[in-house]
């Protein structure tokens, strides 16, 4: 899981592992990946145009979503990975006024 505060972003980039969890540094997509967020409202997800990276962007919004990723191999199969985001308060940053009922004085 990854937490972020509200008004930051984070870069990702994809591993592709064997089933062992072994790395593979040659792997080949016959498209390339491609990734989704649950929540757009949360976090929005901008990928790279070869699909192994992207950047998470909070969008001021709190709460929590997935980033999937989904890629089909050369040999046909789907790989896909998921991640969980949740997105904090940064903290105060302004005053609001909340004003009450007028009353007429005594």
């Amino acid at each position: 899981m990854s937490t972020l505060k509200d008004n930051q972003t984070v870069p990702v980039t994809l591993e592709v592992d064997d089933v062992a969890n072994n790395p593979i540094t040659d792997a080949v997509f016959t498209i390339p990946p491609g990734w989704q967020s649950t929540d757009p409202s949360v976090v929005t997800v901008e990928a790279a145009p070869d699909g192994l990276s992207a950047n998470v962007v909070t969008t001021g919004k709190l709460g929590q979503a997935q980033i999937t990723v989904t890629g089909t191999a050369v040999d046909g199969r789907v790989i896909t990975g998921i991640g969980d985001v949740s997105v904090v308060t940064s903290g105060p940053a302004t005053f609001k006024l909340n004003f009450g009922t007028p009353v007429d004085k005594p």
